[in-house]
């Protein structure tokens, strides 16, 4: 019996993980249409045909790295992007934008020393990025979109943002 209801916690927490992570994988695939309109309202941004984005993730958090293809795969048609693994983050400054994907608390400082140094605006997909002024935007969409606007980190980072945006987004 004891073997039995294992067994069965077994097979519940199992399947609990992995619906918790396609539940995740989905917030974020919702999340990303938004970031790249977000960016129509950054005003500084030069949109020319050196327009790049560099997707910032961990690449040893398997989940981190499938969203950043998953970005890379929605920006391909439309806009110039790469993957940045986040210890690369120093010798790739040639970025207009760094999409910041996955969880990289212990890294904000240095994307923010970065952002900042080279005028790259950040963006990311988790608050804690904007509150720590690692981003100057950021999207969720647990429960319905939410953006963030952290306007120092914007301003660290040599950006102006449209007065609309302002008003849409949740200020930190």
């Amino acid at each position: 019996m004891r073997a039995f209801l294992k067994l069965i916690y077994f097979v519940m927490m199992f399947f609990a993980f992995f619906t918790s992570q396609a539940y995740a994988e989905k917030n974020f695939i919702d999340a990303v249409p938004v970031a790249i309109k977000a960016l129509d309202y950054v005003r500084s941004l030069d949109r020319g045909n050196d327009f790049s984005i560099g997707i910032v993730y961990n690449s040893s958090d398997i989940t981190a790295s499938k969203n950043a293809k998953t970005l890379q795969a929605t920006l391909k048609n439309n806009i110039k992007s790469f993957l940045v693994p986040v210890d690369a983050l120093e010798g790739n400054t040639q970025f207009n934008v760094y999409f910041v994907v996955g969880d990289l608390e212990t890294d904000y400082p240095e994307i923010k020393r970065i952002s900042e140094k080279n005028h790259i605006l950040s963006l990311g997909f988790n608050a804690a990025c904007a509150r720590a002024e690692a981003c100057a935007i950021c999207v969720e969409s647990e429960s319905g979109v939410k953006i963030y606007l952290n306007e120092d980190a914007l301003e660290e980072m040599g950006h102006d943002i449209d007065s609309t945006f302002r008003y849409l987004a949740i200020r930190l």
